[in-house]
Parts: C-alpha cells; structure tokens; sequence
C-alpha cells in the first residue's frame, strides 16, 4: 500500500482516476457526491474506470462481500469516518508515502 499526499485541490483525484484506468480497479468513496465526481472527472479525461464503490458503517458488508480486486480509497478521511461514525483524529503507517509537487487539479 501506498499513501498518495497532497493538498486539497491539487490533483490526489486526478491521480487516482488515472490509476484506476489502469490498474483496472474501483475507487472506494465516502459519498455519492463523491462518486458522481469521480464518474464525471474520468469521463472529462477520456478514461474508462470501473464503478467507483460508496462505502459506510451500514452498506460496508454489503457491499463488499466477495471482493478480491485491488481497491484505491479517494480522501482516507472521509472513507474511515463514513466507517467508523466519528473523526478519526490521528492514525499511523508503516507504508509509504507518494506526494506529487504538481499535478492536475481535482
């Protein structure tokens, strides 16, 4: 697992769409919001990506029952507190971190 870092508004989306193009694997989001975006970026870009996954506390054994494709989470924040209910205020890893000085914008 790789951590992608970078600001807000300056291309982790952008990046993730390219990379769900090919790895041919779906992004897990935290909204439909989300996922619409993400629907219409990649369209915008010209790139076929599988259907991006809304994932919670209540739909999360639902929906991913049975799934064994690699998975890209787009903002790990809203995803764990759409998980979890609450704020997760700090976590740790081990794994490493990718962070892009420029980029396309989200």
């Amino acid at each position: 697992m790789k951590i992608l870092r970078m600001d807000r508004g300056s291309g982790k989306t952008f990046h993730l769409i390219k990379l769900s193009a090919i790895l041919d694997s779906p992004i897990i989001c935290a909204t439909e919001q989300s996922k619409k975006y993400i629907l219409d970026k990649a369209k915008e870009m010209a790139l076929e990506i599988p259907e991006p996954i809304v994932v919670n506390r209540i739909n999360f054994d639902l929906v991913m029952r049975g799934r064994k494709e690699n998975l890209l989470i787009d903002d790990l924040e809203l995803v764990l507190k759409g998980l979890f209910g609450s704020d997760v205020v700090v976590a740790t890893t081990s794994e490493s971190v990718l962070e892009f000085q420029t980029g396309g914008k989200e």
